[in-house]
């Protein structure tokens, strides 16, 4: 069974193979996953200001687990509203490599996961309760 734990040492795992380096100054919300299970599920991706305009993303869909934003940015570009304005967040990690590519693969807890590996257990996590 997939827990949190697992989930966080794969967004881990895919942010320490991005080709950007989330921990600098141009990446606005950082590892926003490493905090507890409850503010993950009921939290917003910090830091996401484009043009002036402050965009509150949801980082989890509770009603429909599979549309949560955090997963979906992972597989393409995410069209996001606030008010009025709208924009569109680049497929995550900024610059790649996506867990789309074909050939993505990174070691997540020691073990080498294929993209859809990858996938698979991020769904697997969202409909099986997010334990």
């Amino acid at each position: 069974m997939i827990t949190f734990t697992d989930i966080q040492a794969i967004l881990d795992a895919i942010a320490d193979h991005a080709t950007d380096d989330i921990e600098g100054p141009t990446c606005p919300h950082k590892r926003f996953w490493r905090i507890n299970r409850d503010d993950f599920i009921k939290g917003e991706v910090p830091g996401i200001v484009i043009n002036g305009i402050t965009y509150h993303i949801k980082i989890v869909n509770a009603n429909k687990p599979l549309e949560s934003n955090f997963y979906k940015v992972l597989l393409a570009d995410l069209p996001v509203t606030e008010g009025v304005n709208s924009t569109t967040i680049l497929q995550m990690p900024e610059d790649g490599p996506y867990i789309t590519a074909g050939d993505y693969s990174v070691q997540v807890n020691g073990v080498n996961k294929s993209g859809d590996q990858i996938k698979a257990d991020i769904t697997e996590w969202l409909t099986n309760g997010m334990p």
